[in-house]
């Protein structure tokens, strides 16, 4: 019986091996979708881990109300000086992040095409996450660096001129160093690193920022500081501990992107049932076909 059953499914292999890529596409489809967005979230992880690794307490403006334009609320720079003479601060400093605008100095577009890019200013000491593979990090007021694959990828040199442009007009940099962060990757994602005062020049933000980034002293936790900090500040202004804001930063990422995993999922059941279709037509007709097989069987006994 086990060789008429293998006679008879090799001389319907088309059909049979039809069966089995409906089954493996379906899954590999859905499963697929579930690797592909924990890849990816798994990625943001390491990027808002490792860029805050030497940050104990961060400072933000609180965000009640989204915008519809993704802006992100400023917080006043006077906030610094009370936060640099709390108890158990080793080092303070405001930082910008702002999306902007790359180009060459022949005024073509730098970096992924659909990927994010990023003004970002240089911190001191153990605040700064971003290493120089190349280059030093940006020392005057026509100077900025930029990440290592980015470069990479737009053939840049270091004593390049490039451009950035954040609100406003766009500015003429010298490229002095390349970086990266960490092992992390950005995923296409670029970030051009210049001084804080030219930060704030460009996204028009001066005597604001984006966050204050806070080192703590030898033997003062993370917690206790941001306890301490949190103490002086006003309404509206967010303190917490690095793991925490690297914590919601993941998480508001995966709200953001929590439809890309439905879209493919979507995909995916679609596979699955058409594949159920395929693979319950493909049984029909082979039982049809054999009718008068199993009978001649039947009368055999089996």
């Amino acid at each position: 019986m086990t060789s008429l059953g293998l006679k008879s499914l090799w001389a319907r292999k088309v059909r049979a091996l039809t069966t089995v890529f409906a089954v493996v596409l379906g899954v590999a489809f859905v499963a697929g979708s579930y690797i592909l967005t924990d890849t990816i979230f798994a990625a943001f992880d390491e990027i808002f881990s490792e860029s805050l690794s030497g940050t104990s307490v961060v400072v933000s403006a609180q965000n009640p109300v989204e915008q519809d334009n993704g802006e992100v609320p400023t917080i006043p720079a006077s906030l610094l000086p009370r936060i640099q003479q709390t108890a158990g601060v080793k080092e303070a400093s405001g930082a910008i992040f702002t999306p902007g605008g790359f180009f060459n100095s022949k005024g073509e577009k730098i970096g992924n095409k659909f990927a994010p890019k990023f003004i970002s200013s240089t911190l001191p000491g153990q605040l700064e996450s971003l290493t120089y593979v190349d280059g030093h990090r940006p020392r005057g007021p026509t100077e900025a660096s930029i990440e290592k694959a980015t470069a990479e990828g737009s053939n840049l040199e270091l004593g390049e001129d490039i451009e950035l442009i954040g609100e406003g007009k766009a500015r003429s940099f010298k490229l002095v160093g390349f970086t990266q962060l960490g092992s992390a990757s950005f995923g296409g994602a670029s970030i051009a690193q210049v001084t804080l005062p030219v930060a704030q020049a460009l996204t028009h933000k001066l005597g604001r920022f984006d966050q204050i980034s806070v080192a703590a002293a030898a033997g003062v936790s993370p917690s206790a500081l941001k306890r301490r900090i949190k103490a002086q500040m006003p309404a509206g202004v967010r303190v917490e501990t690095g793991k925490e804001s690297a914590d919601r930063g993941s998480e508001e990422i995966r709200d953001n992107l929590s439809f890309l995993q439905t879209f493919l999922l979507v995909f995916g059941f679609i596979a699955v049932f058409v594949g159920s279709f395929l693979i319950f037509n493909t049984f029909s007709i082979t039982v049809a076909q054999r009718i008068s097989e199993f009978g001649m069987l039947r009368t055999l006994g089996a």
